[in-house]
């Protein structure tokens, strides 16, 4: 605590608000005690936390730096520094922080798990595996720990011990709805689409409003060729999130595989107003256009998913087809060598 009173006395004013999630109040009072001993290293570091808990992460990595200047080996400030980093994307700088936290304290779970985070932002995977374990090492339960051990897992391409992974974070925490989720996605991949639904389907019962896990149920329906059932599914992320991308793209794909060329078209309709570069949609609002026989606006649709995505062989091959139908036969010829171009074995 400092010394001087009244900067005593603003920071456990803040210490209360923060705790009871008046932030915006908390930094208000943490100032006033910082004003009043501008050298009070816990008066920046609360600032900090009660900052970053608003979501003001550049704010809050300033009051952390203040902090750690005043006081180099605060675990806390520089823990915490490291963190922010982490969530701003600057995962060198976080992994140099967090290094200096482990040398103080090497027994700190915490900062090896935000280091593996670090080092997996950075494309070192099995250092940050590493890290992983150094933390389970601490901590056999960190569910975080176990989670991030599967991501890397995955990223590896150690799917069955990903699957391990998320089971030893879904033992820690049976309600994480994320854990069964991510271990939803990997079984997906396996190709094991029951034991994939039925995760997803846990994580559902956990949190029914998952808009990921909806989604993410949705793709593992249709990879096994159950439209009807994939575009409820998707129809009620939708109703819970309006916008949702994969939710609207993966809506109009299952109504376009049962033939629903109307509705899928609107699916793709609302997904490009939403979303005006996504080629993906682009590509199947051409392809509902084209079934519906409205060509003029099939084409115009592929037109805009090749402008997006200018590799897209199949767009530029669909609207190659319609230009020539159309009798555009010099834009026709434009289209078809930019197939060849973008597939030298097409003839």
């Amino acid at each position: 605590m400092p010394e001087n009173l009244l900067a005593s006395d603003w920071l456990a004013k803040g210490l209360v608000l923060a705790d009871s999630k008046e932030y915006e109040k908390a930094v208000m009072a943490f100032n006033q005690a910082i004003g009043a001993f501008p050298q009070c290293a816990e008066a920046w570091e609360k600032k900090g936390e009660a900052l970053f808990a608003m979501g003001m992460y550049a704010e809050a990595l300033n009051a952390y730096n203040a902090a750690c200047n005043i006081d180099r080996d605060s675990i806390g400030a520089l823990l915490n520094k490291g963190i922010t980093l982490n969530v701003l994307k600057r995962a060198g700088e976080a992994n140099s922080v967090l290094d200096t936290v482990i040398a103080i304290n090497p027994g700190n779970e915490t900062a090896w798990y935000q280091k593996g985070i670090a080092l997996l932002e950075l494309g070192k995977l099995e250092e940050s595996l590493n890290c992983y374990e150094q933390a389970l090492a601490i901590n056999a339960k960190s569910k975080s720990a176990w989670k991030g051990q599967g991501t890397v897992l995955e990223k590896l391409g150690r799917l069955k011990s990903a699957i391990n992974a998320y089971d030893e974070a879904i033992k820690s925490d049976p309600a994480d709805a994320e854990a069964w989720n991510n271990k939803g996605n990997i079984l997906g991949k396996l190709q094991r689409y029951k034991e994939s639904i039925a995760a997803y389907d846990s994580a559902l019962g956990i949190d029914p409003g998952n808009v990921k896990a909806l989604c993410s149920k949705g793709k593992v329906l249709m990879d096994s060729d159950r439209f009807y059932e994939s575009a409820t599914i998707f129809d009620e992320a939708i109703k819970i999130d309006p916008k949702n991308q994969d939710a609207l793209n993966g809506k109009g794909t299952s109504l376009l595989m049962l033939g629903k060329y109307r509705e899928a078209l609107i699916s793709f309709m609302r997904e490009t107003e939403i979303n005006t570069k996504d080629a993906f949609a682009w590509f199947n609002r051409g392809l509902a256009l084209t079934k519906l026989n409205k060509m003029e606006d099939a084409a115009t649709a592929f037109e805009h998913c090749v402008a997006e995505d200018p590799r897209h062989t199949k767009a530029w091959k669909n609207l190659a087809l319609i230009l020539d139908d159309l009798g555009r036969h010099d834009e026709a010829l434009k289209a078809y060598k930019q197939v060849l171009k973008t597939s030298p074995s097409s003839t």
